[in-house]
This record gives C-alpha cells, structure tokens and sequence, in this order.
C-alpha cells in the first residue's frame, strides 16, 4: 500500500437483474461528488428497468458531505420516480458516515459480495 488513495474512478453498466448500477472507487469527496452526481442524473428515468439503481461503494475509502450529497440527491431523485437507491458494499468510514448522519435509514443496503439481495435490517429492503 503506497499511502496515496486511490484514483477516483466511475463505471457504468448494469446490474444482474437490469438496475442500472454505478461502481465507485477511491475518494467520495467535494472534488469528486459532482462527477458522480453528474453520472447518476444522466441514468435513463423510468422504463422498462424502473426507477431503482444501485450504487457499488465497495471500493471507496473515503466520503465527505459532497459525497453524501450526491448520495442524497440521487435518492430523491429515485424516490420522485418511485424507485429506489441500493448502496452495495459501503465500507469503513463510508458506512460510518451514513450510520452518524442518520441517512442508512434511506436507501437499501447490500453487502459487497450479493447481487441484488438487501440485507434485512436495512430500511426499504427485502427480508
């Protein structure tokens, strides 16, 4: 490990069962937030996939309240579609910072490793 984080990095595709998803590496923050935000207004509205998107942060070691932001305006956004916002994976200081703020409560939460499978004790998931 070189000290240094990661490179930020988006990918957009979908995921196993059609919902759009964007995979997040390196620092959420007020450099990178906007990017972000800019790639989860561009997904396509409701049609045929719905209204729903998950949002891979397996791989991101760092979020401030940019990227907490942009987290919340794509649920808003989500929510005025009827759908809904799946985080996967968040981790460390991420899954902190969405426990300290109250904001876990929003969206679905997935482990890392499922595919399409919200935990139970996350708000709006499948038990």
């Amino acid at each position: 490990m070189s000290g240094y984080p990661e490179p930020f990095q988006l990918e957009i595709g979908d995921d196993a069962d059609g919902r759009p998803r964007v995979t997040v590496r390196g620092e959420l923050s007020y450099t990178t937030a906007p990017a972000l935000d800019e790639q989860l207004r561009a997904l396509p509205g409701p049609g045929a996939a719905g209204a729903d998107v998950v949002i891979d942060l397996a791989g991101v070691s760092f979020c401030d309240s940019s990227g907490l932001a942009a987290l919340l305006s794509a649920h808003r956004r989500a929510r005025r579609r009827g759908g809904t916002v799946t985080l996967r994976g968040p981790q460390g200081p991420v899954r902190r910072i969405l426990r300290l703020t109250g904001v876990e409560v929003l969206f679905a939460i997935e482990d890392a490793g499922s595919r399409g499978v919200p935990r139970a004790d996350a708000a709006g998931g499948r038990g």
